[in-house]
């Protein structure tokens, strides 16, 4: 005879089914209609994550997989809607040079980056985003945290050999999302809001988040000061560790880090998964990247730090 708890978690599932499906169809036919749906579907991601205590795993994975058919759908609307706009995006403004000019004494500043334009009604924010950048060493311009109000987006897809440091606008964030990153650093301070990456190998991420996931990623390791269990879905070689020191995040949250209870999604055995591990408090290779952070205009700098990369 089944339990009293586990008839009640049957019927909370039963009735989060029907509540997401509803929200799911709506989201769509804002997508489709040239609205804006990002707000709704960050809020209905939310309300999955927090259904993950009593959802069985098969349910889980089903509508995690119909919530990202509508990011896909969504970013392909954003994607049309800024190719119809004529935007682009553009680093740092630079002067044309001529033959006549001497080449620069020192690297060029950093690309900032850059502020998406969407549909949404006055008075929402937008979504940063940086898309197939390579080779570069990118700072967030401080002054998208004034614009955004505490309520933006990061989106970061295609990106390679890179050093992204997103700390200036990290209280802005609500959202972080990564697609296709490969051996390249990213750096966030401490937000309240989720982290996501999916499809990214040999990396570095150090991230202060509420929720972190990870999807068919490889060989990451993750600094990170995360308030609950980070998951792990159809990735492998994945290594955690706390926040670093060197960064002085200020943590005020009395809520513990829970950098060290990695939820494996395709490991249901009791035994500790074999794809993920913990990063010894002394290993050479983490100590190498943050003392060379601290010197990011020096020359080669760039390569020095991706040379440590896993």
């Amino acid at each position: 005879m089944a339990s009293a708890g586990s008839a009640a978690n049957a019927s909370a599932a039963a009735k989060f089914w029907d509540y997401f499906q509803q929200e799911r169809a709506q989201i769509q036919a804002l997508i489709e209609g040239s609205q804006d749906a990002g707000t709704r579907l960050r809020a209905l991601d939310s309300a999955l994550r927090e259904a993950f205590i009593y959802l069985p795993g098969y349910d889980q994975k089903k509508l995690l997989a119909e919530l990202e058919g509508l990011r896909t759908l969504l970013h392909k609307r954003n994607s049309a809607s800024s190719r119809n706009t004529g935007f682009r995006f553009k680093a740092a403004s630079t002067k044309p040079r001529t033959a006549a000019q001497p080449p620069p004494s020192k690297q060029p500043e950093p690309p900032l980056l850059a502020e998406r334009p969407t549909q949404a009604p006055a008075g929402n924010s937008g979504v940063f985003s940086f898309t197939g950048v390579s080779n570069q060493w990118i700072v967030a311009s401080s002054n998208l945290a004034d614009n955004s109000a505490g309520s933006a987006d990061c989106e970061l897809r295609d990106i390679s050999h890179c050093v992204i440091d997103l700390r200036p606008v990290a209280g802005s964030l609500r959202a972080l999302n990564c697609h296709r990153v490969e051996n390249s650093l990213i750096i966030c301070g401490r937000f309240s809001g989720s982290a996501t990456v999916r499809d990214s190998k040999h990396c570095v991420m150090v991230l202060g988040v509420r929720q972190l996931r990870f999807e068919s990623s490889c060989h990451v390791d993750v600094y990170t000061y995360c308030t609950s269990h980070p998951i792990i879905e159809k990735s492998s070689d994945m290594r955690f560790a706390p926040y670093p020191q060197p960064f002085g995040l200020q943590m005020t949250d009395p809520l513990p880090n829970l950098y060290d209870k990695v939820e494996d999604f395709n490991w249901l055995k009791r035994q500790h998964s074999p794809n993920w591990s913990l990063i010894a408090d002394d290993e050479p290779l983490s100590t190498s990247i943050w003392r060379l952070l601290e010197d990011q205009q020096g020359d080669g700098q760039l390569g020095r730090v991706l040379e440590c990369l896993p």
